[in-house]
């Protein structure tokens, strides 16, 4: 795991994040050799790496827009009924803080902790319901005895064997959760050892089906594959 500094202002409000990364006070947005840093003023928490002062943060009016019990992830996960959702490859949490403002129950889970950090301070900033959010390895919560969720949620975030991604943020996400050696197959099998319902596993339109989905949820940018539990 990359070590990251969390910069701040004398407005942020850091302490939560005290135990977890070396905070440094500054006047202004920081100049700095680090390869990755947090960055919090009074708009929030955003991750940088060095040279990038956009960063990325995970921003409410994202997750509006996003909210619907009739946009495609929403489907595939059966919203309509509020079910008990583990995300184990939460990310930023844009996906699984949509569901949750549409009334379903979240466990997310982020490994890389700059990234938690981020889901962490968009969920208690704006105030989610229904989310619990944990820094863990997804692998280890899916092979826990305590698993009660209907669906079980998978973003494998990028391509397998790509080393080039478009998007800023899919980089950033891949640089600091470094390598898993465990491939997409091996992660829905585990799901659909544990989940009750249904597994649902977001991929690119494009991308190779892996075995024999039950039904699919598909737009111009993205593809749901729903499968059903062993």
């Amino acid at each position: 795991m990359i070590g990251v500094r969390l910069y701040h202002d004398t407005l942020a409000d850091v302490d939560r994040y005290r135990d977890l990364f070396e905070l440094i006070v500054v006047p202004e947005f920081p100049v700095t050799t680090d390869e990755f840093f947090l960055w919090s003023d009074y708009s929030g928490l955003s991750l940088h790496r060095m040279g990038d002062r956009a960063g990325i943060k995970t921003p409410l009016e994202a997750l509006r827009r996003r909210a619907s019990v009739v946009s495609p992830l929403a489907k595939a996960v059966n919203a309509t009924t509020h079910p008990k959702v583990l995300d184990v490859m939460a990310g930023l949490g844009r996906d699984g803080f949509s569901l949750a403002m549409v009334g379903c129950d979240l466990c997310m889970v982020e490994k890389a902790l700059p990234v938690w950090a981020l889901a962490d301070d968009c969920l208690h900033r704006h105030q989610i319901p229904n989310v619990v959010l944990h820094c863990k390895d997804g692998w280890d919560v899916l092979c826990s005895e305590n698993i009660d969720a209907e669906v079980v949620y998978l973003d494998a975030m990028y391509p397998e064997g790509k080393k080039a991604l478009p998007g800023k943020e899919m980089q950033y996400l891949r640089d600091l959760a470094g390598d898993d050696n465990r491939t997409i197959e091996d992660w829905l099998e585990g799901a659909r050892q544990v989940a009750l319902d249904r597994v649902v596993l977001k991929r690119r339109p494009r991308e190779a089906v892996i075995g024999k989905p039950a039904w699919q949820v598909r737009t111009k940018k993205v593809r749901f594959d729903v499968y059903r539990p062993h």
